[in-house]
């Protein structure tokens, strides 16, 4: 075993977007990691079917437990329908489109972004109808048995500790939660405060390490800030998947050592 009882080490498929399915699959199993992302880029459309069930069947084949599907879609835009690209067709995609997606996927938690502006300036109508449509995608989620998490990062209402865990708590909605990653070009205390604060909310985790220059690097260079961060996850005594997301140079070289040095953390 490669984790605790409670923390899984995993990857997101947008690692390496333009691989087929099969090579994620096969580069995550040599990594000897336990679970896996997928996203509606370069894999996992809204509505295909048939790209969900081989994703689905070549996870499982694998050993590879399904932590998540990653949609691409944004909250708040347009005629209330919601945004998002559509995993990255510049249009519109219904919901439920998303769901049925999710589910053949067997994906148990749907990845929205939580709008397509960020937190400042404050724009209250905006955050409301961000809020509102949580709310009703978060119920229709439920219904099918799936939840739904918030992507934390620039460009959305959770692209700050503080503006992340007021729309939490303005959704106040049994079935949303968020992801979490140390937010880039903050230091180390910033993003401690915002995990310790947002922690009954997170769900799963985005693991990478960026300079401080914003720049992709080993992650081995993170173990200070990641094993600091390890040790609060586990101590939530829920799950968490711990999920490698994008390397140095999309190196599958660099993303085995980078798995390796996971593992290592979660021993």
């Amino acid at each position: 075993m490669f984790a605790s009882s409670l923390l899984t080490a995993g990857v997101v498929s947008c690692t390496f977007r333009k691989s087929p399915i099969r090579d994620v699959v096969r580069l995550a199993k040599q990594a000897k990691l336990q679970a896996i992302e997928w996203g509606a880029d370069g894999h996992v459309p809204p509505g295909d079917i048939k790209q969900a069930r081989t994703a689905k069947e070549m996870s499982r084949d694998a050993g590879l437990t399904i932590t998540a599907y990653d949609c691409g879609y944004r909250l708040g835009e347009a005629d209330g329908n919601g945004g998002g690209n559509g995993g990255g067709n510049g249009g519109k995609t219904p919901f439920k489109l998303i769901l049925d997606t999710a589910m053949e996927l067997a994906a148990p938690t749907v990845r929205v972004w939580a709008g397509a502006k960020g937190s400042q300036p404050h724009d209250p109508v905006y955050r409301n109808q961000v809020i509102e449509e949580s709310r009703r995608i978060a119920s229709q989620a439920a219904a099918a048995g799936v939840s739904v998490a918030y992507e934390f990062a620039a460009g959305s209402l959770a692209d700050a500790n503080e503006s992340a865990l007021q729309l939490l708590r303005s959704v106040n909605h049994p079935n949303v939660r968020t992801f979490w990653q140390p937010p880039a070009g903050q230091t180390a205390e910033y993003a401690l405060a915002g995990l310790q604060g947002l922690l009954s909310f997170v769900t799963d985790v985005h693991v990478q390490y960026v300079s401080p220059g914003t720049e992709r690097q080993p992650l081995d260079g993170g173990a200070e800030g990641w094993r600091q961060y390890i040790r609060i996850l586990r101590g939530t005594g829920r799950p968490h998947a711990l999920l490698l997301e994008y390397v140095l140079g999309d190196s599958p070289e660099q993303f085995q050592k980078d798995a390796a040095t996971l593992r290592e953390w979660l021993e």
